[in-house]
């Protein structure tokens, strides 16, 4: 799946949200995978279409211990965290997340994202609100729409590529002086 993942990156389907090398500022997002590669490489997704949106965001990989990822959010002080959760069990382990989260963390933004969730939505969202989530979304727009303000204002924004083009539309239809 990771390389499927890689070589759909590789291609330029989308130039103006191809994420950026230029740094971004503080991290205003963190996404944490709430169990397996799977959850991860859902969240590689979500961070390629932050970045893409300048907007500044980490994810946390499965390589980090469950335990590690408390002290990274604390390090990190993001103004939200996004758990990314596919199914099966994306309830009970994105739960979880949530669960250690909020009582270190009582004022961040805490997103669970459960993508491809099949089956009782509502119920799912209130046992995750109830855990501790903020949100729950189930699809890449709803994760970027729930960005917290200061990051939405900026994944709003047009990139470099999109002013270019824009600029060279402008140019090309104006008329000729000569």
């Amino acid at each position: 799946m990771r390389t499927l993942l890689d070589d759909l990156s590789e291609r330029p389907a989308d130039a103006h949200l191809e994420p950026t090398d230029e740094p971004l500022g503080p991290i205003s997002v963190c996404i944490v995978p709430a169990r397996d590669e799977a959850d991860e490489i859902v969240g590689v997704m979500l961070l390629r279409r932050l970045t893409a949106r300048r907007v500044a965001a980490e994810l946390l990989t499965t390589d980090v211990l469950k335990s590690e990822v408390i002290e990274r959010v604390a390090e990190l002080a993001p103004e939200a965290v996004y758990v990314s959760a596919l199914p099966p069990a994306a309830v009970l382990h994105a739960s979880f997340f949530c669960k250690r989260l909020r009582p270190r963390f009582p004022d961040l933004k805490i997103v669970v994202a459960l993508w491809h969730a099949d089956g009782d939505m509502p119920k799912a969202r209130d046992r995750l609100l109830a855990a501790g989530a903020s949100e729950v979304v189930a699809t890449l727009k709803d994760s970027i729409e729930k960005l917290p303000p200061a990051a939405l204002v900026a994944a709003m924004q047009p990139t470099d590529d999109q002013l270019d083009a824009a600029g060279e539309n402008r140019t090309s239809s104006a008329p000729s002086t000569t």
